[in-house]
């Protein structure tokens, strides 16, 4: 039996930890989870009960319907509520509800609170705190589930990105060397480093990190911008662009690119080239009337004032008013 509910139980986890559609509701009692319930009967389920609604629950799971499976086992709780396998399939199975996160966290912390001390659990809880917008809370249950099992990288690497978010360097680094400690081989961590390093201003020592990031994900896209990022900070902006022209395709011009290499671009004296990039931008972004108004911009640093005015009115009919400001100042008086 206890095979079968793990077994169920991994199935509602495999069905994934994104979000999905539908609310938090409860099955036959009108009441909103998390209100004090005193059941009549046992407060853990038989292993019968827990195969039934497991079953039920992962049926509902491959019928892509999570918000069924969430109400069957709400029910199942308000009736066993010390089940602390129940209260973690919950939480699983929030997770793919839309807006579900704290739902599913609060779970989490149902499920703790029965004794569990397993890293994983923690782990778990923890991207549900961060994804319901408690970042303090979900530091403490990576460094729970660090304490549980110091040999995972994953945990002290997602503790420092969110110390990062909460521009808590000290301490973000700290973490992050535990887990290059843990896993040399960690590119993330390494170029994590190299951005908290920049944010610093100490290019060099970024680039440092870099290098052992790259060794690793020579292709990302992230490394090469944070490279450029430095290498224009140590006034090497032709550095900066080789770095640049190693991006893949699909991130050739996205906007952050496309700005950094405008600016390195700038820095050599190269207005045309940064202004050919960013027009090149516009086209692929021809919706957003933003970047045709930069677009623009560049066109004027780079001497081609039609080119600059036909890109300003492009912008206007997209609704950027600056733009018909800039069209006007370009043109000249009637």
């Amino acid at each position: 039996m206890a095979t079968a509910r793990t077994a169920m139980l991994v199935a509602i986890l495999s069905a994934g930890l994104g979000a999905g559609a539908g609310g938090v509701w409860r099955m036959n009692t009108g009441q909103t989870t998390g209100q004090a319930v005193e059941p009549d009967g046992p407060r853990q389920a038989p292993p019968e009960t827990l195969d039934a609604v497991l079953a039920t629950a992962e049926r509902a799971m491959l019928d892509s319907e999570p918000s069924k499976a969430a109400a069957v086992l709400e029910a199942a709780v308000a009736d066993y509520p010390e089940d602390r396998v129940l209260w973690l399939a919950l939480a699983r199975t929030r997770t793919r509800l839309a807006d579900g996160a704290l739902a599913a966290h609060e779970a989490y912390e149902e499920a703790l609170s029965l004794g569990s001390g397993m890293a994983e659990d923690e782990f778990e809880a923890g991207t549900a705190a961060n994804r319901a917008g408690l970042p303090q809370r979900a530091i403490e249950h990576y460094r729970a589930a660090e304490a549980a099992d110091p040999t995972d990288s994953r945990f002290p690497l997602y503790a420092a990105q969110v110390l990062m978010g909460l521009d808590r360097p000290d301490e973000a680094r700290a973490s992050l060397f535990r887990a290059t400690q843990l896993d040399e081989h960690l590119a993330i961590a390494w170029g994590s480093l190299a951005e908290l390093a920049l944010r610093e201003n100490r290019p060099g020592v970024s680039l440092q990190y870099l290098a052992k990031a790259r060794e690793q994900q020579p292709r990302v896209t992230a490394w090469r911008v944070i490279e450029a990022r430095a290498r224009n900070r140590l006034n090497e902006p032709a550095e900066a662009l080789a770095a640049l022209e190693g991006v893949g395709d699909e991130d050739r011009l996205s906007l952050p690119v496309v700005r950094l290499y405008a600016t390195s671009a700038a820095m050599l004296g190269k207005s045309e080239d940064a202004a050919a990039r960013f027009l090149e931008a516009a086209q692929r972004h021809s919706t957003n009337g933003r970047v045709w108004l930069e677009a623009a911009t560049w066109l004027e640093r780079a001497g081609d004032n039609a080119g600059a005015i036909k890109a300003a009115m492009h912008a206007s009919m997209l609704g950027e008013d600056r733009a018909r400001e800039m069209v006007d100042r370009l043109k000249g008086p009637p």
